[in-house]
This record gives C-alpha cells, structure tokens and sequence, in this order.
C-alpha cells in the first residue's frame, strides 16, 4: 500500500474530509470522552493538518499543533490499519514540528488503545504523565519525543 500513498495538507473543511472526521470521532469516543480538535479550528494556525490518500482515497489524517507541539487527530480508515500508515503522518508531521524548530512533539494516547500506545513507543515516543477523564475516568498517557529527520 505504502507505494501508492500521499499524504499532504489539506484543509479539514472539505465535505468527504470531514465525514473522515466524523469516522475517527466515532471510534475515539469508543477510547475517551473528547475527540479532538473542529475542523474549524484544525483549519486555522497554528494548526496543520496533514490527509493520506492512498490512490486518491482518504484513509488516514492527523494534526500538529505548531505553537505547542501537539500531535492530535491522528485517525487511520479501519481498512487501512496495522500497515503503517499512522507511522507515516505521524512522521510527516514530525518533518514538519522540526522545520518549525519545536523542541519536542507530544500526544495523549488512550490506555485501551493498545496498538497506538505500541507504534507511538516504537517511534521512540515516552511517557510523560497519566491522564484520567473527569467524568468518565477513562485513563490515557500523555507523551512526547524530539522530532528528527525521518
């Protein structure tokens, strides 16, 4: 798959981009209360959102925050999972965390989610702090790694 892949900044505003958002809104309540950022805000700086296209169809997307570092939406089409996509618009927006020299990235990752709290620990990502929900006391880990040239 990886050969035909692009990933590329978009703008979240897009009517299929947002269905897109919409999916992965849906499979993030499955792990915690809040989903993330609105399109209206991932479509103003500092944010940057980044769309993987595998032959032209969405499959994956993810943000940087450019002030804080902070990689949020990160969301892979259940079709394309366990075949390193996530890995590559995480690294993508690594690329540009350092272009922007930020000294660090960092991201929460819910404790169910098992195979994201793997692939962010074999990217060389570490935990900083345990995060509970308020009110539904779902626990996630906070983390964080230098960006580097991928």
């Amino acid at each position: 798959m990886n050969e035909f892949l692009v990933i590329k900044e978009e703008s979240p505003h897009q009517a299929i981009i947002l269905e897109f958002l919409h999916q992965g809104d849906a499979m993030h309540r499955d792990y915690r209360a809040y989903v993330g950022r609105t399109a209206d805000e991932l479509s103003k700086p500092p944010f940057r959102f980044a769309v993987a296209y595998w032959r032209l169809q969405i499959i994956g997307c993810g943000a940087l925050n450019t002030d804080t570092g902070e990689i949020e939406r990160v969301f892979v089409d259940e079709s394309a999972r366990r075949q390193g996509i996530a890995s590559r618009i995480v690294a993508y927006l690594e690329d540009v965390a350092q272009k922007k020299l930020l000294s660090c990235v960092f991201l929460d990752v819910a404790e169910r989610n098992a195979v994201a709290l793997e692939m962010y620990k074999n990217k060389g990502y570490r935990p900083i702090k345990t995060l509970h929900e308020f009110v539904t006391m779902k626990k996630s880990f906070q983390f964080y790694k230098t960006p580097t040239k991928s």
